[in-house]
């Protein structure tokens, strides 16, 4: 889709031209009369559905026309200096009420009006702009959200389990991208078109970030659910049934039906922030043979998922504030681990399900070497695809977070929830007095337990 379709340029139109030159001289260190500059306008994006199947809501038009005032204009999204060739004086949005957008809404376009400082050099430039040969731009900006279109979710969250481009119950998925923050630069470019996901022009770069969250992440295997808030702080709800009242007694007819109660925890689960900033020359980046900066950035994506994975540990074991912390049990003979222990173990759980185990390391291993896990089938699908056993099918998870000779059970459908404030953040901007490229990583994040009893701890 061509996001950016560009209008005819115009010459400065005579009845607002002082006003353009005032917004102009905003920007310059000297003041520039009406011939030493050539004005245009831009159409830089809209509401539509594009290629990629992603579209700006019409909010976010309007806070990028806001943004992308006093940007520079630049050729196929290269940073050199030695390319900027014009700058954003004027945005606005407009809309048009006798079109309609591939999914029914009026069609609105960011608008712009660009200025370049007429030189020798661009001469040639501006004959090919009033030629229509350089027509199509493109834009480079920063989205908080992408919204899916069939169930709302955030897609870059992977919340979703919707693709673009497909039709569902006769719905296109598309994502919906929302809260603009940041506006970089927009270019000439030959084929217009936001990048992946739309999200930023150094959007491939941030999704290196979290795909390797993605690729070492190992949450996903003892969460129960993710809550989203917008607060540094969630205070949990939380329901402790007593015996009597998990067993479902006879109601006669007319009888008030039994309650169990649901109430607010009395403390306050935090949340934390946790960040990098990344900083390269722009020497590093143009003279590399190793694009370093997008391997170090998925490095810091693994640091993210090992650290998330030992707050959880911690929470499940000391509690999440709330006099909460794991019930600990200790082997039959002290620093040996048996079968019989691991049974016992399964059958504390009732009525929960012992589906889930992380180990420390030398646990793992005790458990490897009984001879329980070393029959024909386990060994076979061990050696042959690294999976570890499933004591009494119960996913086992080794993990450095668990303090040695210790494991964790639990019931990963009620244990252990996830509390994020947007989830993971990768925002990119440049120095240019220092020629600096800097990536800042950022993630906030806590976790509270949902039913105590769902998880137990055992220690040699």
């Amino acid at each position: 889709m061509k996001t950016n379709k560009e209008e005819k340029p115009e010459a400065l139109l005579s009845e607002s031209e002082n006003a353009e030159l005032a917004l102009i001289n905003r920007y310059t260190r000297k003041p520039l009369a009406k011939e030493d500059v050539y004005v245009f306008s831009v159409n830089l994006c809209d509401n539509d559905v594009d290629r990629d199947f992603e579209c700006f809501s019409l909010s976010a038009l309007n806070r990028l026309a806001v943004l992308f005032e006093g940007k520079t204009g630049i050729f196929d999204h290269n940073a050199k200096s030695t390319l900027q060739t014009a700058r954003i004086f004027k945005a606005w949005v407009e809309t048009d009420k006798s079109r309609k957008t591939a999914f029914g809404e009026f069609y609105s376009v960011l608008k712009a009006r660009a200025y370049m400082v007429r030189t020798k050099e661009n001469e040639s430039l501006i004959e090919e702009i009033e030629g229509g040969i350089k027509k199509e731009v493109s834009v480079s900006c920063s989205v908080a959200k992408a919204l899916c279109s069939v169930c709302g979710a955030d897609m870059r969250q992977h919340e979703c389990e919707h693709t673009r481009g497909k039709t569902y119950s006769g719905s296109l998925c598309f994502a919906i991208l929302k809260e603009p923050y940041d506006a970089y630069e927009w270019s000439f470019v030959a084929v217009p078109a936001q990048r992946a996901a739309g999200v930023t022009k150094n959007f491939e770069k941030e999704r290196e970030t979290t795909d390797n969250i993605d690729e070492n992440n190992l949450l996903d295997k003892i969460v129960a659910t993710t809550t989203n808030v917008e607060a540094l702080d969630y205070r949990t709800i939380a329901s402790v049934p007593s015996e009597e009242e998990k067993a479902l007694a006879l109601v006669n007819e007319g009888e008030a039906i039994p309650e169990t109660q649901i109430k607010t925890q009395e403390n306050l689960v935090k949340l934390h922030k946790r960040g990098r900033m990344l900083v390269a020359s722009y020497e590093a980046i143009r003279f590399q043979r190793l694009d370093l900066f997008t391997v170090t950035l998925r490095q810091i994506g693994a640091y993210i998922a090992k650290t998330q994975l030992k707050d959880a540990v911690d929470v499940l074991m000391n509690g999440d504030g709330n006099d909460n912390a794991i019930a600990v049990s200790t082997v039959a003979a002290e620093g040996t681990l048996a079968y019989g222990d691991l049974v016992d173990f399964w059958n504390s759980f009732d009525p929960y399900t012992l589906n889930c185990i992380i180990a420390s390391p030398s646990m793992t291993s005790q458990i490897l070497k009984l001879s329980e896990m070393r029959d024909a089938t386990a060994g076979l699908n061990f050696h042959s695809t690294g999976n570890l056993v499933t004591p009494f099918g119960a996913e086992l998870v080794k993990s450095s977070a668990v303090a040695e000779n210790k494991l964790i059970g639990l019931d990963r459908t009620c244990a252990l929830e996830l509390v994020t404030a947007g989830g993971v953040t990768t925002e990119f901007d440049k120095l240019i007095d220092r020629q600096l490229e800097r990536a800042a990583i950022t993630s906030i994040a806590g976790f509270a337990k949902i039913y105590t009893p769902a998880s137990k701890a055992l220690s040699l």
